[in-house]
């Protein structure tokens, strides 16, 4: 079995050609270089002012240095990986992170080059990562090793929802946990990542409104609208454009909400046509559904080097991430609560949508939560133990992002 975390950290050029990224040993020099790193990177790339933590529960976790500790959080956005370091070191512990493959390619793998030195490793989705498992099992066996994973398997840019783990994902866990000893045990940990913005957004708020209202050709009339209005109008002017597009026909009596459903549905027909999965995939459930077409979805880019994947302007390849860009969105999500993330999340989409980038951007604090954390000895690999386990997780991880209201 291979060594791992590997001793030598990886170039740049490996990092860009390499399937599979081992994480980087935690030595003095790597920790101080790590965390020299990390600040900036916080600051600049991510846009985080600073991570906030609740002391009690920081000292509840420093209690189990003898353990392993598995954290399982929702995953908001690309940054989250960089609040899991920062997160690391407030418990000071070395922390290895799962990521995606893809994750690393990002800013031309500058992005990679920084997280893989910080104990990040990948994960091919959509494929049997045989490295990864290796890796995972040998990082395990180590005594007092800290993971930390997002079980979701994808961003949904949602601050204050945890969606739907992948059962798989955790019942691999149950099954490469280490046999507890007289002194040490495996422990799982719920964790909430939650963001909020450091300062007032309404300005930035009405002049993206601005912009998207020119483009749809309704600025002249929304000026005078309260901002809620005018949320609704350019989101029924943006559905309406994709409406066209899909060729949907909604009846007079469905409200956006309905539109919003039927388009998703049509829209993950249509995606699975074109990658060649039948009808038949479709569950009921978007979330389950959009799984299955990103499983596909990334198995045909990566491993069948499908050129139709490999041009970022082919329409085929923009078509995912299109989808999970909207897949999030329910029904009464500003109706609920009408607060400035949720707002700047709804104008995010609309903007991606509209002009294929958004502009809308505002420094944050995170929140970091901790829940108890629990024996993973307790479950075994079952079906019903793993569903046990995870219905677990994710309600102390909604609690805990419920808790945190701004």
């Amino acid at each position: 079995m291979p060594e791992y975390p590997v001793k030598r950290p990886l170039k740049l050029r490996e990092i860009r050609t390499r399937e599979f990224i081992p994480p980087s040993a935690h030595g003095f020099v790597n920790w101080c270089a790590r965390w020299l790193l990390l600040r900036p990177s916080l600051f600049l790339i991510a846009g985080v002012n600073r991570v906030e933590y609740e002391p009690l529960e920081l000292r509840i976790i420093k209690k189990h240095q003898h353990d392993s500790l598995i954290f399982a959080a929702n995953h908001v956005s690309s940054q989250d990986a960089m609040v899991a370091f920062h997160a690391g070191h407030a418990i000071r512990r070395p922390l290895f992170i799962v990521s995606t493959r893809e994750n690393f390619d990002q800013a031309s793998g500058l992005f990679g080059w920084l997280i893989h030195r910080c104990g990040a490793y990948s994960l091919r989705r959509g494929a049997v990562d045989k490295e990864y498992v290796k890796c995972t099992k040998t990082l395990l066996q180590a005594p007092g090793t800290t993971l930390f994973l997002f079980p979701e398997g994808g961003t949904y840019s949602r601050t204050d929802m945890v969606f739907p783990f992948i059962r798989t994902s955790i019942k691999q866990f149950v099954k490469w946990a280490p046999p507890p000893t007289d002194s040490a045990g495996c422990l799982i940990v719920p964790t909430a990542i939650k963001y909020r913005f450091a300062q007032p957004m309404k300005r930035k708020i009405l002049r993206a409104l601005a912009r998207l209202e020119r483009e749809l050709g309704v600025h002249s009339i929304a000026e005078n609208m309260n901002i809620y209005t005018r949320l609704q109008c350019v989101a029924e002017l943006v559905l309406d454009r994709l409406e066209r597009e899909y060729r949907v026909s909604p009846t007079p009596d469905q409200d956006l909400h309905a539109r919003l459903s039927n388009l998703k549905g049509v829209a993950m027909q249509h995606l699975a046509q074109q990658i060649g999965l039948p009808p038949s995939f479709r569950t009921g459930s978007d979330l389950a559904d959009l799984r299955t077409l990103y499983e596909h979805f990334t198995l045909l880019m990566f491993q069948k080097k499908d050129p139709r994947f490999l041009s970022p302007g082919d329409p085929l390849a923009k078509a995912f991430p299109r989808l999970q860009n909207w897949i999030a969105v329910s029904e009464g999500y500003l109706r609920d609560r009408f607060d400035t993330n949720r707002v700047v999340d709804l104008v995010f989409r609309m903007e991606l949508e509209v002009f294929g980038k958004a502009s809308i951007r505002g420094r944050r604090i995170a929140s970091v939560r901790f829940g108890s954390p629990v024996s993973i000895h307790n479950y075994s690999d079952t079906p019903a133990d793993t569903e046990r386990l995870t219905l677990h997780l994710e309600s102390n991880i909604q609690q805990l992002l419920d808790q945190s209201v701004y």
